[in-house]
């Protein structure tokens, strides 16, 4: 009679342990998902910031071209993606616009084709200004400012 006791306890045991394997598993595999649909997430949201950016910075490069007047541009985008803060930067020697959002190894890049200079520039995501540095002047770049 006593081997009946022994076989419940040990059929209890091995259930436990059983299901704890499985829903560990379960966690771990949806844990990567939700990563992977965040960082996919972030990546879509920063593609629309960067053209909207990259179509700013085709504007002022048309305005800068008119003349050596001041040139602003303002261009409105989200203070953050995916819950995230990013920053804005402009790549002079590759020719992109540079978005990175903080705690995390997702980054974006937009390339772009201008006639005016770009000075690497970068500012805080959210509403960002192109801005004409020294018009007319030998310093004269387009770079991003922080709205």
């Amino acid at each position: 009679m006593s081997d009946r006791g022994v076989s419940i306890s040990v059929n209890y045991v091995l259930t436990l342990a059983i299901t704890t394997l499985l829903m560990t598993g379960l966690l771990f595999a949806t844990g990567n998902l939700v990563e992977d649909r965040r960082d996919s997430a972030t990546r879509s949201e920063l593609r629309v910031v960067g053209e909207r950016v990259a179509s700013s910075l085709m504007a002022a490069d048309r305005l800068a071209q008119s003349g050596p007047t001041s040139v602003v541009v303002d261009t409105d985008a989200p203070e953050r993606v995916a819950g995230l803060q990013y920053t804005v930067s402009l790549n002079a020697t590759n020719q992109q616009i540079v978005l990175e959002p903080a705690n995390t190894e997702v980054v974006v890049r937009i390339p772009f084709e201008n006639q005016t200079a770009i000075a690497d520039s970068s500012a805080s995501g959210g509403s960002v200004s192109l801005v004409l540095r020294d018009p007319g002047g030998p310093n004269e770049a387009l770079e991003v400012r922080s709205s």
